[in-house]
């Protein structure tokens, strides 16, 4: 097998274990959103993950299986790396409940999703986020 399957593999096996943090993370923004430390600014980011989330209007919708979660848990690893750069790692570790350490596992989702997002989804989502 090329590695370039097997890292493929190994995306695939590690989106799907991180699928099922998304209601973990839907809590970390909504607690997020409650943070006086967060900017308001970025906190309109953080309500617009919300909202791709929830919402049932994606660029990859729901309905297909894996992909259409696949860009709902880019996006929001995405709002919160970028609020990350814009405040403490503190911030996100007080408010985090799920497993791990959040920072780790958001850059891990931002790096595995590339293998499954079209260039031109990952330029769409990103566009979403820098437009809010």
């Amino acid at each position: 097998m090329s590695r370039t399957r097997v890292d493929k593999a190994k995306a695939k096996k590690f989106l799907k274990n991180a699928l099922q943090l998304i209601p973990s993370l839907l809590r970390l923004l909504y607690r997020l959103l409650r943070d006086d430390r967060v900017s308001p600014g970025d906190k309109l980011i953080v309500a617009a993950a919300i909202a791709y989330v929830l919402l049932p209007f994606d660029v990859i919708p729901d309905f297909i299986p894996f992909f259409g979660q696949v860009d709902d848990i880019y996006v929001v690893a995405l709002a919160l790396l970028r609020l990350l750069h814009h405040s403490d790692e503190s911030v996100l570790r007080e408010n985090w409940d799920g497993p791990g350490d959040i920072v780790k596992l958001l850059e891990q989702v931002r790096r595995m999703a590339l293998f499954f997002l079209p260039r031109r989804v990952q330029e769409i989502l990103l566009g979403v986020l820098r437009h809010h």
